[in-house]
């Protein structure tokens, strides 16, 4: 209606400046007894982004996430990542946990979608959680977007259990979910320090899924450095046969000077220092295998 357009009118304006006549007249808009002007508020102040009284905004949204209109709410929660990406706002990413829970699909797909928009959030885990929970979540659009969002928020810190909710995706009835699980896992390795909380049976299925031939996994993105620290650091000899296929997919060239690794890769060399002999021995043992196995 005339209302409907003239939130999208307002957003259009007040992009162009801080108008705090437009934002007041959206804020308002968010509380009119029909539910498709206050959805189409929380978009328009999503447009907008943030504003000068930010806080005033944000606390107008988050009321909007809890409006008995599942189109509000739907709309609230894109609109909520733009204007509240800082991540240590707390408000905004309980909010948006909750919305995880929502009774209607298309919220929890929305909030979802937000937290890839956000890109990570304060409490790392408490994020990583919810989005693992959405992994089981009925509708395979929410599932899909959940492995998309866990791609997003584990960057901001250990990808140890993203990576294993990921894996399981990876056995998902729905192509789509499959696809959305193995492209947030290659995110997630080319933001990884270590995964050497990975127990033996994730490894073994991770380096299935690397060696697949039809998954179209970038190799150049990944370095086997990641794969290095993760059997250095567990003395996991099921990291081998990852380390050194990795490596001869890329031609990067792994040097041994006494306890010290260096890894040539496109990135730069990269050292790892105070190395045991057994675990080198191991690895050299590894690659001679490895590369007999390529040729043959």
């Amino acid at each position: 209606g005339v209302r409907d357009s003239a939130c999208f009118a307002l957003a259009t304006i007040g992009k162009a400046r801080d108008n705090n006549k437009v934002i007041d007249t959206l804020l308002a808009a968010l509380k009119d007894e029909d539910h498709g002007v206050r959805s189409r508020a929380s978009m328009a102040l999503g447009k907008i982004g943030k504003v000068v009284d930010n806080n005033k905004v944000i606390d107008a949204l988050l009321d909007a996430l809890k409006d008995k209109n599942d189109y509000v709410r739907r709309a609230a929660c894109p609109a909520l990542a733009t204007i509240g990406k800082a991540p240590d706002n707390n408000k905004v990413i309980d909010a948006l946990l909750e919305r995880l829970k929502d009774n209607d699909v298309y919220v929890r797909g929305s909030a979802c979608h937000a937290f890839v928009m956000i890109g990570k959030a304060g409490d790392n885990n408490k994020g990583i959680d919810a989005l693992l929970a959405a992994l089981t979540d009925e509708n395979r659009d929410v599932r899909s977007r959940a492995c998309n969002a866990l791609a997003m928020i584990g960057k901001a810190g250990d990808n140890n259990t993203a990576i294993v909710g990921l894996l399981k995706a990876l056995k998902d009835e729905n192509h789509d979910v499959r696809r959305s699980a193995g492209n947030a896992i290659e995110r997630c390795l080319c933001n990884t320090v270590t995964l050497e909380g990975l127990n033996h049976e994730l490894i073994a299925e991770l380096n299935s899924y690397i060696r697949a031939s039809n998954n179209g996994l970038d190799f150049n993105d990944v370095t086997p450095a990641i794969f290095l620290r993760s059997y250095l650091g567990s003395n996991k000899a099921a990291w081998l046969p990852l380390v050194t296929y990795v490596a001869l997919r890329q031609n990067i060239a792994v040097t041994v000077v006494e306890n010290r690794l260096v890894v040539y890769g496109v990135k730069g060399p990269i050292p790892l220092e105070n190395v045991d002999i057994e675990s080198l021995d191991k690895l050299k043992i590894a690659f001679h295998n490895q590369e007999e196995e390529l040729n043959s």
